[in-house]
């Protein structure tokens, strides 16, 4: 991925797990995608993670995994959307240009 922002697009979701997710391999944070919910919960679309101030001009490598169950024992994750922002920031003025 090149750009200087990422992220993941997925749901909240009772049936989902906790993805170890991490970018350039860095530690890298748990998420639980099923957090928060019950079996009876609707999914609802969300942001599940963010990552910005990336180093412009580099490739950078998000690394997505199923790590555990989640909190109701859902076994796997979902990906809706990867969105990743470069911004270009020019050198003559203070605007920004974003692609």
């Amino acid at each position: 991925m090149l750009g200087t922002a990422v992220y993941w697009h997925a749901a909240i979701n009772p049936r989902c797990g906790v993805a170890n997710v991490w970018v350039d391999n860095d530690a890298g944070v748990l998420v639980d995608a099923s957090n928060g919910t019950n079996t009876n919960s609707t999914p609802i679309p969300e942001i599940l993670f963010a990552r910005s101030g990336l180093e412009p001009g580099r490739l950078h490598l998000i690394n997505i995994s199923l790590f555990a169950l989640g909190e109701l024992g859902g076994p796997y994750m979902e990906m809706y959307n990867l969105t990743c922002i470069y911004i270009i920031q020019r050198p003559y003025d203070s605007s920004f240009e974003w692609l």
